[in-house]
């Protein structure tokens, strides 16, 4: 069965305004799907923006919602908005704050990435740490434009950019850069921009960019992998454009692109077999290219008809085009 991606603090796109789900059972004689009533959090009611790019709860249990016009913390009753003041250091850098942009880290660290810099927020003090690019300082963020924040295993905190990911030093308050190495490709980044990271669980880092397709970075090393869209290549990645990663428990790395869904089986490759996926209402057809057979899912589980393993050290993307 196909598992939801656990970027369990985001939402994965825009919401017109903020949605609480009330669930009502009602249990008649016949079964019938539970009615769902939905509470509207909107600018009325006290929201920056109508736009909410990202979600995380903290452990003290208010929710924190990101939008394009500032940071807005909810305690269940009213809202607090924290906006950019030109004349406060100490306020947020930016107000624009785009998704995968709210991380509360392993240590109840909350972090902000926005348009104008990254930011930590104090919650003594009620206000923001800043962290942004100085032209100057090779150890300072690449760019002041943050697309995504990640925490892997280890507790490190990566954040991707307009121009480049970025490593966090907490001891020296400092940031590694990783970008394009034209002397040594290997060393660096295939594009600049960085819309998603995932680790996987061998401890590799995902990175998916814009125009340069999927990256895998080996931390221990600094070495990257660079997976891309062959026109001649059917099992290779559908689009250089990669927005979305999960990987599941057993080791499959799903990458959504401009170009469709992309499933990455390092173990059980599908390669020439590869299963195209495509969605029929509440069911799923899949299409194996070897057999053309054609099973559909409707209870959300994936079935497994007509493919055939290539070799476990094969690593090739199957295409998994809307």
């Amino acid at each position: 069965m196909m598992r939801r991606g656990k970027m369990a603090t985001y939402t994965q796109g825009s919401l017109g305004s903020v949605l609480i789900v009330l669930f009502e059972l009602t249990l008649p004689a016949y079964a019938q799907a539970p009615t769902l009533r939905f509470e509207h959090l909107t600018q009325d009611q006290g929201l920056s923006e109508s736009t909410v790019n990202s979600i995380v709860e903290d452990h003290k249990g208010f929710m924190w919602f990101g939008t394009y016009d500032g940071l807005n913390r909810y305690d269940g009753a009213s809202f607090i908005i924290y906006r950019n003041d030109p004349r406060d250091p100490r306020s947020l850098s930016g107000n624009r704050i785009e998704r995968n942009n709210l991380l509360e880290d392993r240590e109840g660290v909350l972090w902000i990435g926005t348009n104008n810099g990254l930011n930590r927020y104090d919650r003594d003090t009620d206000t923001f740490q800043r962290y942004k690019r100085d032209e100057q300082d090779p150890s300072s963020l690449s760019s002041n434009v943050v697309y995504v924040l990640y925490e892997d295993r280890e507790g490190e905190l990566w954040i991707g950019t307009s121009n480049g990911l970025n490593r966090f030093d907490r001891a020296t308050e400092s940031f590694v850069r990783y970008l394009p190495d034209e002397q040594d490709p290997a060393r660096g980044l295939s594009a600049p921009l960085v819309f998603a990271i995932v680790e996987d669980r061998q401890g590799y880092l995902w990175i998916g960019t814009q125009g340069g397709g999927l990256n895998r970075l080996d931390p221990e090393t600094g070495t990257f992998l660079h997976f891309l869209h062959e026109s001649n290549d059917p099992s290779s990645l559908s689009n250089n454009t990669a927005r979305a990663l999960w990987e599941e428990g057993d080791g499959t790395l799903w990458v959504g692109t401009e170009g469709g869904l992309n499933r990455f089986d390092r173990t059980t490759t599908l390669s020439a077999s590869c299963m195209m996926w495509t969605t029929h209402g509440a069911s799923v057809a899949i299409i194996s290219k070897t057999s053309w057979r054609i099973v559909r899912g409707d209870s959300g589980s994936a079935p497994t008809g007509g493919a055939q393993p290539a070799r476990p050290d094969d690593e090739h993307f199957c295409p998994l085009p809307a």
